[in-house]
């Protein structure tokens, strides 16, 4: 996590507004839901939108996706005190 916070604040935090950097845990989390969804719904309308190598691989890719979300969910509150670190 401090990894990721630190080479995607290095690029962007001339950029970002406070807060915009206040927010950038809640949006990590988001985009992760956001991506549940759209393999779990590209998957039941027959794999129209993402390439698919094998039947079941947009549930796959949901489903690992949906694990992200939850190991974000657990780690929330680390992942926001990383980025407030890093953003001062």
């Amino acid at each position: 996590m401090k990894k990721f916070a630190e080479g995607y604040l290095s690029a962007t935090s001339t950029m970002l507004i406070n807060e915009e950097k206040k927010h950038l845990a809640f949006s990590a989390k988001y985009f992760t839901y956001l991506h549940v969804l759209r393999f779990l719904t590209d998957y039941f309308e027959g794999d129209i939108y993402y390439k698919i190598h094998y039947p079941q691989h947009n549930l796959v890719r949901a489903r690992n996706q949906f694990t992200l979300l939850k190991s974000m969910e657990s780690k929330f509150d680390r992942m926001q005190q990383i980025i407030s670190k890093l953003s001062r």
